[in-house]
């Protein structure tokens, strides 16, 4: 949901400025729109990112625990939900890399990086799930959208020099420090809620509290 809601209307958004940086004389204008986009994509995934991560099992409570189930399947559904989310901003940033390269009209070096990455993920799922059960296919679903991204950026080198430059933001030091100045809202929130009653009560202040608190402090 939060990849749908978020992350990919920029995506979407992204693609129609790729095209029209192409008509650019230089790679300059397609490094300037794709910064501009990962600033944002970063923006807003790093307090979704961190929230569900700080938050996940008050979340899972409140939408799930209930009938038959319990505050065991909340505790394992969390730690799926933990290893899930960390994928999230790789994600994000792939998928624009992707539509970037559909701006290229790289269609072939689409096909082989999306081939290399499902075969990257087979082996991950093959060596990570035996070991962790669903936790492996979680870490591994997590781990996929890093192997694309990077993927990306190295078939898409040629066609536009020095594209990891666009990595090299000051921006994103920002909004890392802004991240854990929201992580430390969420925690001081957190540790206020706990003092109330168990309960849905509880998990309802924890969650109301975090969002506003972090996302005031971010």
């Amino acid at each position: 949901m939060a990849t749908t809601l978020f992350l990919s209307t920029i995506t979407t958004v992204a693609f129609p400025a790729f095209s029209r940086a192409m008509a650019g004389p230089t790679a300059v204008a397609i490094r300037a729109t794709m910064q501009q986009a990962i600033r944002l994509m970063v923006f807003v995934g790093t307090p979704l990112t961190l929230g569900v991560i700080l938050l996940r099992e008050p979340l899972i409570r409140v939408l799930y625990e209930r009938g038959l189930f319990t505050a065991e399947d909340t505790h394992a559904t969390a730690a799926v939900l933990g290893l899930l989310v960390l994928g999230l901003l790789a994600n994000g940033v792939s998928s624009l890399l992707g539509h970037l390269a559909l701006a290229l009209k790289a269609t072939r070096t689409s096909v082989t990086v999306t081939i290399l990455t499902q075969s990257a993920a087979i082996g991950l799922f093959l060596f990570l799930a035996p070991r962790y059960d669903i936790r492996g296919l979680a870490l591994a679903s997590a781990i996929t959208p890093f192997i694309l991204a990077l993927l990306y950026l190295a078939a898409l080198r040629r066609r536009v020099p020095r594209l990891i430059a666009v990595f090299r933001d000051p921006s994103l030091l920002v909004i890392g420090a802004c991240g854990a100045v929201l992580t430390v809202a969420i925690l001081f929130s957190m540790r206020v809620a706990s003092s109330l009653p168990s309960g849905l009560f509880r998990d309802l202040a924890t969650l109301i509290s975090g969002a506003v608190l972090g996302t005031a402090a971010y």
